[in-house]
């Protein structure tokens, strides 16, 4: 096995899903390579939004050519970019010079989510947003339109790549997957972690695991939860937010929380690696985003038996339907805040929910779903064989 590049923390659903797969590749005796930016001793930085698109041209580009000089000594049998966009980029470049078979992942409806995105943290025309959009649809079409076969997390997102004009035979969807057995729920982590953030053993708990972005509804969580305070009086209620994102949107929430007065009781963590002990201390897990592709954080909570309250969009819909959870607008406080008033007095209702999430959360399990994967390898490589 070559790792060119150890994975030291992995906080979002695409890097966790990364880290369980490649996990799953070295078991099975399969040599790979992964390349990413700190590949080329890139840190991140901040760049003004005309200085992205070169710089992102040019790391796909950079990262095409490693690729390339990687198989002098590997000798790849397929490339398989676990993203679509300027990962998928680099991977088409280098399928392209070295005549491999290519297999993108698509995990999310990724312009409308840069689009959106863009609009919240910037004070752009919304002409200019959807033309940067119209953009970055034509990057991923160029990728999907030269990968040999395209996998899609959900149906959702299947949907998006074919509004691109990509011939429906190219894709097959593949949900993310998961190692059920990790996340059963302890006693022992529920007392540690809850000791660890002091928060009481029998305080109500609402939790949040993921990226910090202005997709995820995080603000909306946090006004929701004022809300549901106020309505709870001095009953004890903890909001506990995991997860990293930038310097920017992590104080924008912080002041969010202390607008509405509730500074005392949310709790950010940070970057977790141990997140199925911090299920384990949750009541009630809430998923707000807006865009979701197959949300890793969901099928992690359901695994933990957690009684899960989340947005109400297409590819959420895919994984519980409404007798696993409870469904919410995106980005209506009230109706969340209404769902979690009903949890927190209805244990029997958080009991059932929990029970019948885990139910559903062995249909993600990831032995199976990555032995699919590797199937599809010889597959892939089988057929460009034939063709030539």
């Amino acid at each position: 096995m070559v790792t060119f590049k150890a994975i030291q923390k992995v906080d979002g659903g695409v890097e966790r899903f990364l880290k369980d797969f490649s996990d799953f590749l070295s078991s099975k005796g399969i040599r790979f390579t992964i390349v990413s930016p700190p590949v080329f001793g890139v840190k991140p930085f901040k760049l003004p939004f005309l200085g992205f698109i070169p710089y992102s041209l040019i790391f796909s580009l950079i990262a095409g050519i490693k690729i390339v000089l990687i198989n002098r000594s590997c000798d790849f049998s397929l490339i398989h970019s676990i993203e679509c966009g300027y990962g998928g980029l680099a991977g088409l470049i280098a399928s392209k010079v070295l005549k491999k078979p290519f297999i993108v992942h698509a995990h999310c409806t990724r312009a409308r989510l840069l689009a959106f995105h863009l609009s919240q943290v910037s004070d752009l025309p919304k002409s200019l947003i959807l033309l940067y959009e119209k953009y970055e649809n034509s990057v991923d079409k160029l990728v999907f339109k030269g990968a040999d076969v395209i996998v899609a997390v959900s149906n959702e997102v299947k949907r998006d790549i074919l509004s691109l004009g990509i011939s429906p035979t190219k894709v097959i969807v593949k949900p993310m997957g998961i190692n059920i057995k990790s996340f059963k729920p302890r006693a022992k982590d529920r007392r540690e972690i809850r000791g660890e953030v002091g928060i009481p053993l029998r305080g109500f708990v609402i939790g949040y695991i993921g990226r910090l972005d202005p997709s995820k509804g995080v603000d909306a969580l946090i006004r929701a939860f004022s809300l549901l305070k106020k309505s709870l009086g001095l009953k004890s209620c903890t909001l506990l937010i995991v997860g990293d994102g930038n310097r920017e949107e992590r104080d924008r929430l912080e002041d969010i929380a202390k607008e509405t007065g509730v500074s005392s009781s949310v709790i950010f963590t940070g970057f977790r690696k141990d997140v199925a002990r911090v299920l384990s201390a949750f009541d009630v897990f809430v998923l707000p985003s807006f865009f979701e592709g197959c949300p890793l954080s969901l099928l992690e909570a359901m695994a933990a038996g957690r009684c899960i309250v989340a947005t109400d969009i297409p590819s959420i819909r895919e994984i519980v339907q409404r007798h696993e959870t409870l469904l919410f607008n995106s980005g209506d406080i009230n109706m969340l805040e209404k769902a979690l008033f009903r949890l927190y007095y209805d244990l029997d209702l958080r009991e059932k929910l929990g029970r019948n999430a885990g139910r559903k959360a062995s249909q993600y399990s990831s032995d199976s779903i990555f032995r699919d994967i590797k199937r599809l390898y010889s597959t892939v490589v089988k057929k460009r064989h034939q063709q030539n």
